[in-house]
Parts: C-alpha cells; sequence; structure tokens
C-alpha cells in the first residue's frame, strides 16, 4: 500500500512544536482513509512512499526529501514551521549569514524543487520572502491542516 511519509526531526514531544504539528497532520490526514506515518528515520524504505512531507529547515528530513526525489522521483512538499520569519534574520545576525550560506549551497535548492512550500497563513508566506536570497520556491498558503480546536466551554 502506497503512503504519505512525515519526517521530522525527532519524534520526542519534548522537543515542541514541528513535531506537534507533524504529528496532528499525520493523524488528520490518517482521518481520511490516507496511509500516513511519522519518521525520524533518514533511511525509510519499508513500504511505497508517493509523497514525502519534510517538516522543518535546516536539519535532515529535507534533505532525505529531496535525494528521494532525485533517487526515485518521489515529490515532497515542505512545511517550513515559522523557520524563514525575518525575526531570526534580524535578531541573530552570525547566525544568519551560516543559514544564508547554507542556503546558497543547499537548502534553497531543497526548497526550489519542493512540489510545494506550505505555510500556515499569509502573512508567514509574504515574510518568508525577505530573509534569504535567492528565493524562489512554489508558495502555497495551506493552515495547518489539523482539527479544529474544541469549543469553549465557558464563554
Amino acid at each position: 500500500m502506497s503512503s504519505i511519509c512525515n519526517f521530522v526531526h525527532s519524534l520526542n514531544n519534548k522537543t515542541g512544536g514541528v513535531f506537534e504539528a507533524s504529528r496532528l497532520l499525520n493523524s488528520e490526514i490518517r482521518n481520511f482513509g490516507i496511509n500516513s506515518f511519522l519518521s525520524d528515520n533518514k533511511d525509510i524504505r519499508t513500504e511505497k512512499v508517493y509523497l514525502n512531507i519534510a517538516h522543518g529547515l535546516w536539519q535532515w528530513p529535507s534533505v532525505v526529501a529531496y535525494k528521494n526525489l532525485i533517487s526515485d522521483n518521489t515529490p515532497y512538499l515542505v512545511f517550513p514551521h515559522g523557520m524563514l520569519d525575518p525575526w531570526f534574520k534580524n535578531t541573530y545576525h552570525l547566525k544568519h549569514i551560516k543559514k544564508q550560506l547554507y542556503w546558497l549551497w543547499r537548502q534553497g535548492r531543497i526548497l526550489k524543487n519542493a512540489h510545494a512550500v506550505c505555510f500556515t497563513t499569509e502573512e508567514e508566506r509574504r515574510l518568508a520572502q525577505n530573509t534569504f536570497w535567492p528565493y524562489n520556491c512554489r508558495e502555497v498558503v495551506t493552515g495547518l491542516g489539523v482539527a479544529n480546536p474544541p469549543p469553549r466551554e465557558n464563554q
């Protein structure tokens, strides 16, 4: 059976937002009857995957998704999860220079070749355009794809 693989740097829920967002998205995909799973394993090849979703930037998930496109033509999406916000550029100048070099070497090409780079809001998408150069990707505002929050009991 074909599947969607959600690559996430760590499956430890103590790592916070990226793990939790990918866990919730994976759950919602499964609610539609689609076989989907999370993986923190760089060498996942146990079943046919027809789509990879890389969660986050700067670490192995997007690199592996890109390599899978090259090796077996598996398309991929990238969720930057706010990692393209210019706040980081303006706050951590030296770290931004290091990431700009990595962008030129690899990360920019990974986003350029993604089927789509998924942003959760229009504001996140707009801000991302001014963080690294050159910026070239297929942007889409998708929301996160998770269930609505439960209603408040005391309104």
